[in-house]
């Protein structure tokens, strides 16, 4: 920290503040001792912060605080030596992304118990000449909020956090600014004058294979991050999808393209997604259909697949990694891009044995996007006079709309066994919701709780709200696995 840049040093003394607020949230809402996740030293922050680590989901969110200010100083000190080190801006890049991770998951946590909506606070300028007052006002307003949970202290204290949050926005743009964020792959695509050039040059083959990289874990709505698309094992290139200064309209145009056939491995997920984006793709061939039907088996995966005709299994190493840092890594890179580039023989081959045996247009026809069916996170329908004397599925609806809202999991809202058990309970006043086990401080109290307590009684202001059909998604729904 004594070496650091000087527009991240502000940035550890907000990380240690948090760690100390926090520390006293969890004693004022009586949350148990945190469970002690072994660190070893100098393991590589990625691997810590990796969404497949689900060591690290047993973390309090204290102890993650406390973690990530050690990584991140770590991080800065090794920036300040090597500016341009692509590996260095990575972890610094991946500690900013999960302090913003942790941000949210501060504010889910008041939220919870609090009688504001930390949504309607208006932003503050982006800036760190601001931050050390920023500092003393999270700490003054996390001290009376302490002493006293009143809307006024709650405000007072969302104000703050949002504040806080903006400052580490400005910080990260300082870090993207730099010449050496800019990726220096030339398959990486993150401007539309590259997009149109890969898609005029797609445009004279006679398929391009497709694949698609998300994350799911943190919010309600999937977040596509790269879509991978290849016309030969030499030419393949990744879109970086959350890039600025993208412009997809080149990619929708050879998707829809009815000369070019579409390429993919368990098509459901990835057409989806991609028609939630505008990138609806048009004719398609599903090679895990084609496998079944050339006799490998059915729903068979994609490395084993690739072992089956191509000899040899392609490494899942980076399947789990946290697509969402920027810049992406060579591996990530190597990975995603070889999901396409090994496609494009096996479609040739499951292309060429289908033909031979006169089933190619079956093929073509069972890759098509049927008619959705079973759906996690779909659209939510009115409830029918039956669901609305159900107290389970009310409480289920209601979470769910309250998830979308927050664009959170459902299971941050509340888990399924307190859902039951509200049912089970039937609470009909504040004090009687308050006692109920497992429900966080002031839970019965805050927004959330009087909410459900209204719910339960379907009053008929609360049942005109409820039954409001909420805004179209902003990315579509995931297919759920049988």
């Amino acid at each position: 920290m004594l070496n650091a840049p000087a527009h991240v040093k502000p940035l550890f003394l907000s990380i240690s503040l948090m760690h100390a607020c926090h520390a006293e949230y969890c004693i004022y809402t009586q949350q148990k001792a945190p469970y002690r996740f072994p660190i070893q030293s100098g393991r590589d922050l990625l691997s810590i912060f990796d969404p497949g680590n689900y060591g690290l989901q047993k973390l309090r969110t204290s102890e993650r605080i406390a973690l990530l200010s050690r990584k991140l100083n770590t991080a800065a000190e090794r920036w300040q030596g090597a500016p341009s080190d692509p590996g260095i801006i990575r972890e610094l890049a991946a500690s900013i992304l999960c302090l913003e991770r942790l941000y949210a998951r501060i504010r889910l946590q008041i939220d919870r118990v609090s009688m504001i909506d930390w949504r309607t606070i208006p932003s503050q300028e982006n800036n760190h000449t601001s931050l050390m007052l920023r500092q003393k006002a999270l700490k003054a307003s996390h001290a009376a909020w302490h002493t006293e949970n009143t809307p006024e202290t709650q405000q007072a204290l969302a104000e703050a956090v949002s504040g806080m949050e903006n400052a580490t926005t400005w910080i990260k743009g300082e870090m993207q600014a730099h010449p050496a964020f800019a990726p220096k792959d030339p398959r990486i695509i993150t401007t539309t004058r590259q997009l149109e050039a890969f898609c005029k040059r797609a445009s004279e083959a006679p398929y391009v294979c497709v694949d698609t990289e998300f994350m799911s874990m943190d919010t309600y709505n999937t977040v596509v991050q790269t879509v991978q698309l290849a016309i030969s094992p030499e030419d393949a290139v990744l879109v970086d999808m959350q890039s600025p200064n993208l412009d997809t309209a080149p990619l929708a145009s050879l998707m829809q393209n009815p000369a070019i056939m579409k390429v993919f491995h368990a098509a459901g997920q990835d057409i989806t997604l991609l028609a939630g984006l505008g990138l609806s793709p048009s004719p398609c061939f599903d090679t895990q259909v084609a496998a079944n039907l050339c006799g490998y088996g059915f729903s068979l995966g994609y490395a084993a697949m690739a072992e089956k005709i191509l000899g040899f299994k392609p490494s899942k190493e980076q399947q789990m990694s946290d697509w969402a840092v920027r810049p992406f890594s060579p591996d990530q890179v190597a990975y995603a891009l070889g999901d396409v580039t090994h496609l494009c023989p096996m479609y040739q081959h499951l292309h060429d044995a289908l033909k031979t045996q006169e089933k190619l247009a079956t093929a073509i026809r069972k890759s098509m996007p049927q008619a959705p069916g079973k759906q996690c996170f779909d659209t939510l329908p009115a409830l029918d006079s039956r669901n609305r004397k159900s107290p389970f599925k009310r409480l289920l609806y209601w979470r769910q709309k309250e998830a979308r809202r927050l664009n959170v999991p459902k299971k941050h809202i509340l888990q399924d066994d307190l859902i039951e058990k509200i049912a089970r309970i039937l609470p009909q006043t504040t004090k009687g919701m308050a006692a109920i086990s497992q429900l966080p401080k002031g839970f019965a109290e805050g927004r959330m709780g009087q909410e459900i307590l209204a719910l339960l009684k379907m009053s008929p202001e609360m049942r005109t709200a409820f039954l409001t059909p909420p805004p179209p998604r902003s990315q579509p729904p995931v297919p759920c696995p049988d």
